[in-house]
């Protein structure tokens, strides 16, 4: 999966670096192909992202649920607030917001490596060592839904590709603001050349130190709750006996989830505009701020906002 992303994102790179566009992807399937495919791509974009942003703003609200009681509707509505003021107003600022929450996330994932192999390494207070106990007893297959033999393994494994498949989201993505990025000859390489590391340490090197700290058949996996409260690191720390970890996986979770919606705004808007230059979408999407933000698409994103009142239900 991982070479797979990569051979993408390595292509989008190329493409980006040669004619840095607003819209990424949508632009080049223009420049490169066909109109008729740029049209039906940024649509079907658009419209996902007219789901998604409002869909990590309800996720953040409930991992405020973590812990808060208060109405889910009062944090939908911050968090709406906070992701069209940073988009229509610190759009300069914006790279260095996003910044320091790509830090609070390594920072994050690297603790957690770390603790995962302090515990198996018996350095819990427990002081019991794991090793790789839990690759033999009791393996990494489950049977899925109760199903027996290898096609029950099989299709836990192909529910889990699915999950992890996801994670991967919006990755071609990478030269969506390719426009607006300053030397995008030699950012927009850098960045893409150093995807396959980020991939190896921020992934792989995680699922492997999941599978080492925390058995498969662990009743609590099966739990959704939304929070950092069913994350294989928590109940890993639970195990072992450390305390306070749920509290700050879920703030880490919290600004990875503000962060995700930030981008899906940024990535959403830039689409349409693009769009609305090359007369795939009304000319009033085309229109910009003062700072140089198209403020109309933005807005038009903003409303569907709404949506994530839904989950509300009183």
């Amino acid at each position: 999966m991982g070479v797979a992303v990569s051979s993408v994102v390595l292509t989008i790179g190329e493409m980006g670096t040669l004619v840095p566009l607003s819209g990424g992807p949508v632009r080049y399937s223009e420049l490169f192909f066909d109109p008729a495919m740029a049209f039906a791509n940024g649509w079907n974009q658009v419209c996902s992202y007219l789901v998604t942003i409002p869909a990590e703003v309800v996720a953040a609200s409930i991992l405020i649920e973590f812990w808060s009681s208060l109405s889910s509707a009062i944090w939908i509505t911050v968090f709406s607030i906070l992701i069209l003021v940073t988009a229509l107003l610190f759009i300069r600022i914006f790279g260095e917001i996003e910044f320091v929450f790509a830090m609070l996330k390594i920072l994050l994932i690297l603790g957690l490596n770390i603790m995962a192999l302090v515990i198996t390494c018996g350095g819990g207070p427990s002081g019991q060592s794991i090793g790789f106990r839990y690759w033999k007893d009791p393996g990494p297959f489950v049977q899925y839904l109760g199903i027996e033999g290898s096609l029950g393994q099989f299709l836990g494994f192909w529910s889990t590709l699915i999950n992890a498949t996801f994670a991967y989201a919006g990755v071609q993505n990478i030269t969506l603001a390719g426009a607006e990025t300053k030397s995008p000859t030699r950012a927009i390489p850098k960045a893409t050349k150093r995807i396959l590391i980020r991939i190896f340490v921020f992934y792989v090197l995680s699922i492997f130190m999941m599978g080492l700290v925390i058995p498969s058949n662990d009743p609590h996996l099966i739990h959704l709750t939304g929070t950092a409260s069913q994350s294989p690191f928590v109940l890993a720390a639970r195990r072992a006996g450390i305390p306070d970890i749920p509290s700050i996986i879920n703030a880490a979770i919290l600004t990875s989830a503000w962060s995700a919606g930030n981008s899906f705004m940024l990535f959403g808007s830039r689409i349409l505009f693009g769009m609305a230059m090359q007369g795939h979408a009304p000319a009033f999407f085309a229109r910009l701020n003062r700072f140089g933000v198209p403020y109309a698409t933005i807005t038009f994103f903003g409303a569907f906002m709404c949506l994530g009142y839904m989950v509300v239900s009183e």
